[in-house]
């Protein structure tokens, strides 16, 4: 079973797996803030989330592999992002994502995002669910999906599509 967890509902050894995760090398390296983050720091930050975002943490088989995220306003995702565990199989982290995106787009039309210049892995990554580089910037790209490309555009990923069928799967929110 995958379950996509709010923040608001981890244990405090949930938070701390999670933490692991988010502060490893991995995951800092090619994130905006690459300092680590201390749990206090963590559980007060997540008391004052609103609710404009929503703040998920994986757990595939009851273990927390990675996070995801969204802010949005005006029926628009403003900025979203995901980060795994260093071992996450690229399969697993691909049909997390195909399904991050449709809940999304079962809320938001527009999804808007931003990858470092950096780190290639994630545009390259990106640009394999249709996601289009809209802006560059000196640090950055400025990323869209509208809900129409990805209709479009999901039917090639069709080798997702047959493994999530298998798949149990839910979101708390």
């Amino acid at each position: 079973m995958w379950i996509f967890k709010n923040y608001k509902l981890l244990t405090k050894k949930e938070h701390m797996e999670l933490l692991n995760i988010r502060n490893s090398n991995y995951v800092r390296e090619v994130s905006k803030d690459k300092n680590i983050i201390l749990l206090d720091n963590h559980l007060k930050w997540i008391k004052n989330i609103d609710n404009s975002k929503c703040y998920l943490a994986l757990f595939v088989d009851n273990k927390i592999i990675g996070g995801l995220n969204y802010s949005y306003k005006n029926n628009i995702v403003e900025n979203w992002g995901i980060f795994f565990d260093e071992q996450t199989q690229p399969l697993i982290s691909s049909i997390a994502t195909y399904l991050f995106i449709e809940f999304m787009f079962s809320r938001f039309d527009v999804l808007y995002s931003e990858v470092l210049k950096e780190n290639q892995r994630a545009l390259k990554f990106n640009q394999y669910f249709g996601i289009k580089i809209i802006e560059t910037t000196k640090e950055l790209y400025k990323l869209q999906l509208t809900k129409e490309e990805w209709n479009k555009n999901k039917t090639k990923l069709k080798i997702l599509e047959k493994r999530i069928n298998k798949i149990k799967y839910k979101f708390e929110c």
